[in-house]
């Protein structure tokens, strides 16, 4: 007999559907000798969740009918989870820098992580608006967020000797980040589209990430 799911029920196997992402990228870590320790992953993870915290309080300094379309989604969205991203890894970098340095990939990795933690949850909030929409985002929001946290980190270790390409980076975060929202929200927009955008943006981060130094 097949018992219908609650809406609890719902969100936990969409919790569940989007952290297979973290599993997955945990397993590539260590098969591909990624800078990024146990504590650190779990650290990063954990920054994250974290990052919900400050978004929503930015976000709620905007009326929910605040500007048009373009400005909620590009400021009251993307701008103010991409600056409390930045917020929150700064705190998270400068606890890891009492110990040694970052590498670009290291931090490259930890962005990517703390992306993905930050998905988990926000999929499972999209679960009011319909079964459709949760699932699509389940799809595609953790690699937009883990390319979009991973440029952000990428950021924060250019900035003390290369600020322009630092802030450069930080703004297209915050513009795929916007792009990604009107593709997703914008009727009549394919849905292959923002998958392909999201798996685009991912690429370089991966990149980045698989660099060893020289």
């Amino acid at each position: 007999m097949k018992l219908p799911m609650s809406g609890f029920g719902i969100i936990l196997v969409l919790i569940l559907f989007s952290a297979l992402p973290v599993i997955a990228v945990r397993i590539w870590f260590s098969a591909a000798g990624v800078p990024l320790r146990p504590l650190g992953f779990l650290g990063s993870l954990l920054a994250g969740i974290l990052t919900l915290l400050p978004a929503a309080l930015l976000q709620s300094l905007f009326p929910a009918s605040w500007g048009g379309l373009m400005l909620r989604i590009f400021v009251r969205i993307a701008l103010t989870e991409e600056a409390a991203r930045l917020a929150v890894l700064a705190l998270f970098f400068a606890i890891l820098r009492r110990g040694s340095p970052l590498s670009e990939a290291e931090a490259a990795a930890s962005g990517l992580v703390a992306g993905l933690g930050f998905a988990i949850l926000e999929t499972a909030s999209y679960a009011s608006a319909g079964l459709g929409i949760a699932l699509l985002r389940a799809v595609t929001a953790a690699p937009l967020h883990g390319a979009c946290g991973g440029r952000v980190a990428c950021a924060l270790y250019r900035f003390p000797g290369r600020p322009a390409l630092a802030v450069s980076g930080f703004i297209i975060a915050v513009l795929l980040h916007g792009l990604f929202n009107f593709m997703v929200l914008k009727p009549g927009i394919p849905a292959p589209l923002p998958v392909i955008l999201a798996a685009a943006a991912l690429l370089p981060v991966l990149r980045t990430i698989q660099r060893r130094p020289e």
